[in-house]
């Protein structure tokens, strides 16, 4: 009745009378699982806030694990970076 089992507008099968058509679409998914993927591990969560760094810079200071130099040593280089 319709000209055949799955023929749609564009022929047979899902490519129809375009071969390229699904090969496109596969690469159209890939590339945005690859924005979405590069997008999701940029968000500032994943990098290391300097007040969380130097809450722990803090706490080593006043446990005695490092020297009054080595604190402002680090200290500067945090707020450089």
């Amino acid at each position: 009745m319709f000209g055949g089992f799955c023929r749609g507008l564009f022929g047979y099968g899902l490519g129809g009378s375009y071969p390229f058509f699904m090969f496109f679409m596969m690469m159209a998914l890939v590339l945005v699982l690859i924005i979405g993927i590069y997008f999701i591990l940029k968000r500032p969560e994943f990098k290391p806030n300097k007040d969380d760094v130097l809450e722990i810079l803090n706490k080593k200071l006043a446990n005695g694990e490092i020297s009054e130099e080595e604190y402002f040593r680090k200290k500067e280089i945090i707020y450089k970076k």
